[in-house]
């Protein structure tokens, strides 16, 4: 037996070991499951639509759409972007995003990153103020402009964020909403553009059922005394344009779209977190997530929000992830996990999610360095009945590597 067949034996061996003990974990939550019940939200939420869809004076803010495309010859795509605006002390606020394409049947992926340039400057005072012990921690060029530029584009023309209506511009990046009034959920449409070198992709997106408020009143503050404030149209029905390798291609799929806004730095208690968005054929979308303790690694304040086809929703905290395999990028060096099951006992459901690749790590400007974030398979079982579906994975916080 070779070295190799013997170290692929190994590494089964101790996967089929994880899955064993996950699914003897799960089991063994059968008895608290039985005590825990979802809590069926009631709460007045805490954000009103559709006023906070506009931008707000808050430390940060972002507007998030993640989703799965298809186009008429079958050819699927993961695609993602998220739209920053930032604020430090005195300093004037700053814009910045990031975006991904994913081409899942080729296994290829594009990625990019944009900012204004004087988050720079922005930057350099952030790190003036924080405790010495921390600043050494942080890689040391997030202040060098030739190293900011290997990694990141700055934005073109001055980023356009209107406040009386939601049209926000950072260069030839798009996005806006074109239609909809008042609590009439399903009128509400928006449009998108994202220009790569590689690829332009043109969406409109067509809501299709209400608003999800995360954690039930849509307030999901990390620390004692801030607040982030936080909804989701899970569900916006796409169709546009993929322009890529000299062709347009029609697209159509479903876009899941986040807003969030408020505080969500501690610098003296640095957190990452795990997210994941699900989505299910049968109308049940879940937003799960846990931050991490980025010097133990361990998960804490786990949640769970969970909207069914008719609107009711559930908010639930026996939320059990545990990670699957590693993956370690060649170009950072950071390692993520790769691959994941989830339980949420209270409700009976388990999920396997899978990468639809693996390298589908970005580059992010600041001291995480860079995030996973990646479009996943879903198979799972609820009550028992089995499932499939789609997910986005958000991975944050695994670039502090010297945290200590």
């Amino acid at each position: 037996m070779t070295k190799s067949t013997t170290a692929n034996g190994e590494q089964k061996m101790k996967r089929n070991m994880a899955i064993i003990f996950i699914a003897a974990l799960i089991i063994g939550l059968a008895a608290f499951a039985a005590r825990t019940r979802a809590e069926m939200t009631v709460a007045i939420p805490q954000v009103k639509l559709p006023e906070d869809e506009l931008p707000h004076d808050q430390p940060v803010e972002w507007w998030y759409y993640a989703g799965h495309l298809s186009d008429a010859q079958g050819r699927r795509y993961g695609v993602m972007a998220s739209f920053f605006t930032a604020k430090y002390g005195n300093f004037p606020r700053q814009h910045f995003m990031i975006y991904q394409l994913v081409e899942k049947d080729s296994k290829k992926f594009y990625a990019g990153s944009l900012l204004e340039k004087d988050m720079v400057k922005m930057m350099e005072q952030v790190l003036a103020g924080i405790p010495e012990k921390i600043k050494k921690t942080l890689p040391s060029d997030m202040t060098d402009r030739t190293t900011v530029e290997k990694y990141h584009k700055y934005i073109q023309g001055k980023p356009i964020v209107k406040k009386d209506t939601l049209a926000i511009k950072y260069g030839d990046q798009i996005f806006q909403k074109t239609a909809g009034e008042g609590r009439e959920w399903t009128t509400y449409e928006y449009k998108t553009r994202i220009q790569d070198a590689a690829f332009t992709l043109d969406l409109t997106m067509k809501n299709t059922r209400g608003p999800m408020f995360v954690g039930g009143v849509g307030n999901v503050g990390m620390f004692e005394g801030k607040d982030m404030f936080y909804y989701s149209f899970t569900r916006l029905d796409a169709k546009g344009v993929l322009h890529i390798d000299g062709e347009d291609r029609q697209v159509t799929g479903t876009i899941w779209h986040d807003h969030q806004y408020g505080e969500i730095v501690d610098e003296s208690k640095p957190v990452g977190w795990d997210w994941f968005c699900i989505s299910l054929p049968d109308g049940t979308d879940l937003n799960l997530s846990a931050l991490r303790d980025i010097k133990k690694g361990d998960r804490f304040n786990r949640l769970g929000t969970v909207q069914w086809a008719d609107g009711r929703t559930a908010v639930v905290h026996d939320v059990v992830i545990e990670s699957l395999g590693k993956w370690t990028s060649k170009e950072t060096g950071i390692e993520y996990p790769s691959g994941w099951m989830i339980a949420i006992p209270s409700l009976g459901m388990t999920f396997t999610l899978k990468p639809e690749m693996l390298e589908q790590e970005m580059r992010a400007y600041g001291p995480m360095r860079a995030i996973w974030e990646g479009a996943c398979t879903v198979d799972g079982t609820i009550q028992g009945k089995e499932v499939k579906g789609d997910a986005y994975t958000e991975l944050v916080g695994y670039g502090f590597t010297k945290w200590d």
